[in-house]
């Protein structure tokens, strides 16, 4: 559960199949759904779940994804190395998940995760950042 909110087993189509017990934070991969229609039940299948899968697979040789949040129009991923530093980056969630990626990889180039509170990736080619 993450703050007192059920959890459930997905599986890769986005098919909530049980719930899930509590586990430590980092013990398992998290989705993080907010809806507008009220928490989800299980047999029923989230649409935007294999996208979702597909960005975490794809942003996970970033560092360490801890979970992705999805928002209305837009993802939320956010990373934690080793050490305990965490930053998060924002994606709009309409954005081609390889273009994301190569957008970020460009970023840090010449920026050190490490120091940002996150990089937002949602305007083109634009790439926006804060630090810590």
């Amino acid at each position: 559960t993450i703050d007192s909110q059920q959890c459930y087993f997905v599986d890769d189509d986005g098919y909530l199949f049980g719930e899930a017990p509590k586990f430590s934070d980092g013990s398992i991969f998290r989705f993080i759904w907010e809806s507008e229609t009220g928490p989800p039940r299980i047999g029923v299948t989230i649409p935007w779940f294999p996208q979702a899968h597909a960005l975490k697979n794809a942003f996970s040789r970033l560092g360490a994804l801890v979970s992705l949040q999805r928002m209305v129009e837009d993802y939320e991923l956010v990373f934690r190395r080793d050490d305990g530093t965490r930053w998060k980056i924002i994606t709009a969630a309409k954005d081609d998940t390889l273009l994301l990626l190569s957008r970020a990889e460009l970023a840090f180039k010449s920026l050190d995760p490490s120091t940002l509170d996150y990089l937002d990736l949602r305007f083109g080619t634009k790439i926006f950042y804060k630090r810590k």
